[in-house]
């Protein structure tokens, strides 16, 4: 069976900006969207604000510029969300996103279905570079901006956090990301390593807490997914940083079997703590 190859369709990246984090609580103030084709633009960005129908607290404001006179007037969601639903029925694109399946998305459904809106996306036939970044480039910090200059991306501070500029460089990422091999241009094997590479990092979050990973090659090696020493393996870590994170990480971050491994690795090691 005949397959979409990524670099040659079109792609579309979408991004929201909201009142906050809380998905079936908060509201979607701004959705933008990029069309990318081999890495080229196509047609200019749309993007349209949304009257939330709420108050937009001011620490929602600070990071994506956006206050309450700024959405007066725009309209609300149901009418953005069938405007929306145009572009996805017209164009029949690759819909894309960065952590668009933790957020993105799952925000844009439950809009949906408090609007009586009665299309969702389908979290499966999504792509997510976020996914491909956490799985291949785990020491590199996983905000965009980070991972745009990885790529030699270019994501300016000041447009950070506007739903059309983030769209439009997570299209370019993605694409950058084919031609890097660290995604296929198999549409559906991309799907496929997205499901499993997320099942592993969750499992890994699961069994290890949420700032230890397993080496993707070698389950027997354990690294460090955040801080100074992001992307490190334990083992080479001093005995003064691991007497720290194993007293100071809560549970979240450290799991009681994580604990145990590395007070075990470093006894193996000759590293006793006092």
């Amino acid at each position: 069976m005949s397959t979409k190859q990524i670099s040659k369709s079109l792609v579309l990246a979408i991004d929201v900006e909201t009142t906050g984090l809380t998905i079936g609580e908060d509201k979607i103030v701004e959705l933008g969207g990029v069309y990318v084709k081999g890495g080229w633009r196509c047609g200019p960005p749309f993007c349209s604000k949304v009257n939330p129908e709420r108050y937009i607290p001011i620490d929602a404001t600070r990071i994506h510029g956006i206050a309450q006179e700024d959405v007066a007037n725009s309209p609300k969601w149901k009418t953005v969300a069938n405007w929306f639903n145009q572009h996805i029925q017209s164009a029949d694109p690759i819909i894309c996103g960065y952590n668009i399946l933790a957020f993105d998305a799952p925000m844009i459904n439950a809009e949906n279905q408090v609007a009586g809106v009665e299309w969702t996306l389908d979290l499966n036939r999504i792509l997510d570079p976020f996914i491909f970044c956490r799985w291949y480039h785990p020491e590199v910090q996983s905000r965009l901006g980070k991972i745009c200059s990885f790529y030699g991306l270019e994501l300016p501070e000041e447009a950070a956090h506007s739903a059309d500029a983030d769209s439009e460089v997570t299209a370019l990422l993605v694409t950058a990301m084919v031609w890097a091999g660290y995604m296929p241009d198999d549409l559906e094997l991309a799907f496929e390593q997205k499901a499993r590479f997320k099942a592993k990092m969750e499992a890994d979050v699961k069994r290890w807490g949420r700032k230890l990973y397993e080496d993707r090659q070698n389950p027997e090696k354990l690294y460090i997914a955040s801080g100074v020493y992001r992307g490190k393996c334990i083992d080479d870590l001093d005995e003064s940083y691991l007497k720290r994170i194993t007293t100071e990480w809560n549970s979240e971050d450290m799991s009681d079997e994580a604990r145990a491994y590395i007070l075990e690795r470093t006894r193996t090691q000759g590293i006793l703590f006092g």
